[in-house]
């Protein structure tokens, strides 16, 4: 294989794909989610603090660990790591549990 045609090849692999822009989208989702869970934290206190319903906690734990789960699994589709896949198939569990104690504590009312 000549020098060549490992860079187109390599060109080919890269395609659309800006450096920069990848590494800020990367950085821009790791500080958003950072923040979600200080928030979905400091609404999880503030709510058992005031003794407020308990369907509240889950629904805020559904939506954070959902978008983790998004999050992850765009970033292991592409870098293919395997630890990747395995903090969303984490991630995606935590949501449904969270999804089935919300939808249980809304049912029973409390």
């Amino acid at each position: 294989m000549t020098r060549e045609e490992i860079l187109e090849k390599s060109r080919e692999e890269n395609k659309g794909m800006d450096e920069r822009e990848l590494q800020s989208m990367f950085q821009g989702g790791y500080l958003s989610h950072s923040i979600g869970l200080v928030l979905c934290s400091l609404v999880r206190l503030l709510n058992s603090h005031f003794d407020g319903p308990n369907s509240t906690n889950y629904a805020v734990w559904f939506v954070l660990f959902g978008m983790y789960a998004a999050y992850f699994w765009t970033l292991a589709q592409k870098s293919r790591k395997k630890s990747l896949w395995v903090v969303m198939i984490a991630s995606v569990i935590i949501s449904l549990i969270s999804a089935e104690r919300f939808i249980t504590h809304i049912i029973a009312g409390t």
